[in-house]
């Protein structure tokens, strides 16, 4: 059987941003949905049951143009967007559904609540790359993590921490469950001249 069409509201209180849509099959699938694609929690407001989810959305997103940022997207809070859109909602003969207080949607909110917004990624290491370095390179073609370490005077996780970063350009090759690096001898001497080594 197929389902009434509604136009829901997700909230995406990080960034202050309400998404604004229509869809025939249950508002909270679609969520799930858009959540796979978005960087923060999305909480579901509410959704108005409407006749035609094509025509009640463009209404909705008429009413709202001011506020928006991206397609769907508004630069607005949830409760002024259910207020601006209620008398749209009368108009159409729409009926909303609110969920901002149902028990549900509140402990999601409250769960992603204890999160940090945005952590801190850990710095690169800081190596002293010996000045002698380039001259005392073997005259190898490619270079493992572990040789790195040795010509670099460091640990091995602060050569893999240098390729994370971007700091050091390498291949990698996977064997198996493992996963090689192999830094070619003139991204290295790249990486060292950059370093101050001769």
């Amino acid at each position: 059987m197929r389902q009434k069409p509604c136009v829901y509201l997700f909230e995406a209180p990080a960034s202050k941003l309400v998404k604004i849509g229509w869809t025939t099959g249950p508002a909270e699938r679609r969520l799930q949905t858009i959540q796979n694609f978005s960087p923060e929690p999305l909480y579901l407001i509410g959704y108005f049951e409407v006749s035609d989810g094509h025509r009640s959305e463009f209404q909705m997103h008429a009413a709202l143009k001011e506020e928006r940022q991206h397609s769907e997207w508004f630069l607005i809070s949830a409760d002024e967007a259910v207020a601006r859109l209620l008398p749209v909602a009368e108009k159409i003969g729409g009926v909303f559904r609110d969920l901002r207080h149902d028990p549900v949607c509140t402990l999601k909110r409250s769960y992603w609540a204890t999160f940090p917004e945005k952590v801190p990624k850990a710095p690169s290491p800081e190596i002293d790359v010996p000045p002698d370095a380039i001259a005392k390179l073997p005259n190898y073609l490619g270079f493992g993590v572990r040789q790195i370490a040795e010509v670099l005077s460091c640990e091995e996780k602060h050569v893999r921490q240098l390729v994370k970063d971007g700091k050091l350009k390498a291949k990698g090759k996977k064997t198996g469950n493992n996963r090689w690096l192999v830094v070619l001898r003139e991204d290295l001497v790249r990486f060292l001249t950059v370093s101050g080594a001769k």
